[in-house]
């Protein structure tokens, strides 16, 4: 299989996923959107924890798999599922949280361009000399992870109270 074949089929999973959960997520009888908060901030904050454990603080080849492969795979995610879970609620335009799908997931992808912002800058591609080490950009991969995760928990809560 060819890279550009293999790429392209990469975006159009994540792309064909977003469109799933979107659709799927839109025929929920009223869909509480800090629930779904909350299950993405538990998850980022758990991603963060496994980044930043000291098994991966120990091993640069796990280190580098972090940086090259995990945060690459979340910038796409971070792009890609969004807009296909929009796509997903338009396409089910009748049922019933159609409408709280689009809005959760349309205010999600703009949310996250801040996450994919401060990746870009820090982890994938450094900029300053003195963030090319690997072990510092895991490090700073692990605390954006914990900070979006705790970021979204709290926001939940708060839409909860």
């Amino acid at each position: 299989m060819k890279p550009k074949s293999a790429f392209f089929g990469f975006v159009s999973a994540l792309f064909l996923a977003g469109v799933a959960i979107g659709y799927v997520l839109a025929g929920h009888e009223r869909l509480a959107p800090f629930k779904l908060l909350n299950i993405i901030g538990i998850s980022y904050g758990l991603l963060g924890l496994i980044v930043l454990s000291e098994l991966i603080a120990r091993v640069e080849t796990l280190q580098r798999f972090i940086v090259y492969w995990v945060a690459g795979v979340l910038l796409w995610a971070h792009s890609l599922v969004p807009l296909g879970a929009v796509i997903g609620a338009a396409v089910g335009w009748a049922l019933p949280s159609s409408a709280v799908v689009a809005k959760f997931f349309g205010t999600f992808l703009v949310y996250s361009l801040l996450v994919l912002a401060s990746l870009d800058a820090f982890v994938t591609y450094p900029q300053d000399k003195r963030l090319q080490a690997f072990a510092l950009r895991t490090q700073v991969f692990g605390l954006i992870l914990l900070i979006t995760g705790a970021v979204a928990q709290l926001i939940a809560a708060i839409q909860d109270f």
